[in-house]
């Protein structure tokens, strides 16, 4: 995969990743996957950083049906941080029930922007997660974490999220998004951290193909406020994906994501911001 980011910030990321994964038999997964990223901030004190890394994995399925998944890793950066490990590991209940639950805890940097990556910011995370599909054509997510983040200092993080959605159609999706967190402090080490902030937004996702070609298109407005004290405002994401089928598990893309919601700022927070990402992928499955 490549991916270029850029936003009103003056963030301007440059990311080429990869990723690859092995079956020794049906209820085994080993993984691995690498990344490069160039970052570049355009604002007071330049900067221009670059982080990479090396994640190893595996994923079983331990009867009745639960799946548990551990990577370890290793990212290195010519900012603060240097060379810092990474891991993350998740337990998910059966697929197969109406409602499937997980658990996620990974900690590792956070080096997504310039400015984190010169900060050296880290961060451990602990997330619940459930899906449900209460009938047909009807799914409902919810998430609650909690997240420490740390550069300058320790700061902590409270977040919960639900979506609601239905399949109307064969092309159409509709749903419902909500989405709240809240930061124990406002600091300037680089990313999102308002002590409060939230967003609803309507969904929307059209998707069709045409032989080899398959289409999709995502739309979202929505409402957000940044700080208890701050204004709430109208936002809007919207995104679109083309894909070209080479053969069974073979597959180019393009995709697109364009947003005003601050949940995709790297900052702490700008009136009218912006973000625009643009991506292309490969996949090659053989079987």
């Amino acid at each position: 995969g490549i991916l270029f980011t850029n936003d009103s910030d003056q963030n301007d990321v440059f990311t080429v990743e990869g990723d690859a994964s092995w079956h020794p038999n049906r209820s085994i997964e080993v993984s691995a996957a690498a990344y490069y990223r160039e970052a570049r901030f355009g604002g007071a004190g330049a900067l221009q950083r670059s982080a990479g890394g090396v994640l190893f994995g595996a994923t079983t399925e331990l009867e009745p049906g639960w799946d548990v998944t551990g990577r370890i890793g290793v990212s290195g950066s010519d900012g603060t941080g240097g060379t810092r490990g990474r891991f993350e590991a998740r337990v998910r209940s059966p697929r197969r029930n109406t409602v499937v639950g997980s658990l996620d805890v990974s900690t590792g940097p956070l080096d997504e922007s310039a400015v984190l990556i010169e900060n050296g910011v880290t961060v451990d995370l602990l997330q619940l997660g459930a899906r449900a599909r209460p009938s047909s054509g009807w799914r409902i997510d919810g998430s609650a974490s909690v997240a420490r983040f740390d550069g300058s200092e320790s700061n902590r993080r409270l977040a919960g999220s639900v979506f609601v959605g239905r399949a109307v159609s064969r092309a159409w999706n509709l749903g419902l998004f909500a989405r709240a967190f809240g930061f124990e402090k406002q600091l300037s080490d680089g990313y999102f951290a308002p002590d409060l902030y939230w967003i609803t937004e309507a969904t929307a996702t059209w998707s069709s193909g045409v032989a080899n070609w398959r289409f999709s298109v995502d739309a979202a407005p929505g409402m957000q406020q940044v700080s208890a004290g701050g204004q709430v405002s109208a936002t809007i994401r919207a995104g679109g994906r083309v894909a070209y089928s080479l053969g069974a598990g073979r597959e180019v893309s393009l995709t697109t994501l364009y947003s005003t919601t601050g949940l995709n700022s790297f900052a702490t927070g700008s009136e009218n911001y912006r973000y625009l990402a643009v991506g292309l992928q490969l996949t090659w499955a053989t079987y």
